[in-house]
């Protein structure tokens, strides 16, 4: 887990007592494995004001704002049409694969498209620790399922890592590629 600031703790609870604090992070644990998150509750205009009072950067523009018993999204329009979306927790845990995926369906549809962006390393941003998906406004041209080579196949990343086959046979060193 990385860090939300110098102390470890994240701003919206470092005031809380240790047992407080641990409580709260261990309800948070015990949620997000059962799945059992609550339903998303828009936050309604003035109290997103209060919240995000008069910060900079792009946190000025967001539009709409959600929140459940584990997660946060802010999210901005932009100009192109594309959406968005940043997404933090108490904890400040990084949502896997499957929360930002859920995430994404509950609040835009599962019929939309969303990107994570790793950027040049001269235009990164970390200062909210936040997770970032942008929604676009239709399809992408590329993807997994857009590959004929794709379709059905599988991928061995767990063999690649402990060095066997299938078959539980150590695989010679070596590339085959």
């Amino acid at each position: 887990m990385k860090p939300i600031n110098h102390h470890g703790v994240n701003p919206a609870i470092a005031h809380l007592g240790g047992k407080a604090r641990r409580v709260i992070l261990k309800t948070e644990e015990r949620l997000r494995a059962s799945g059992d998150w609550g339903a998303w509750e828009r936050v309604n205009k003035e109290e997103r004001q209060r919240i995000l009072g008069t910060r900079t950067g792009w946190v000025r523009d967001v539009s709409s704002a959600w929140r459940n018993r584990i997660f946060s999204v802010l999210i901005r329009d932009d100009s192109s049409g594309v959406k968005h979306m940043g997404v933090a927790s108490l904890s400040g845990i990084r949502p896997t694969w499957y929360e930002m995926q859920r995430i994404k369906d509950e609040l835009f549809g599962t019929d939309s498209t969303a990107v994570e962006i790793y950027p040049p390393a001269k235009d990164a941003v970390d200062g909210s620790d936040m997770f970032h998906l942008w929604i676009l406004p239709g399809e992408i041209p590329f993807g997994l399922t857009k590959v004929n080579a794709s379709c059905g196949a599988t991928t061995p990343a767990g063999e690649l890592l402990i060095g066997k086959s299938v078959t539980g046979q150590r695989k010679r060193s070596g590339r085959h590629w």
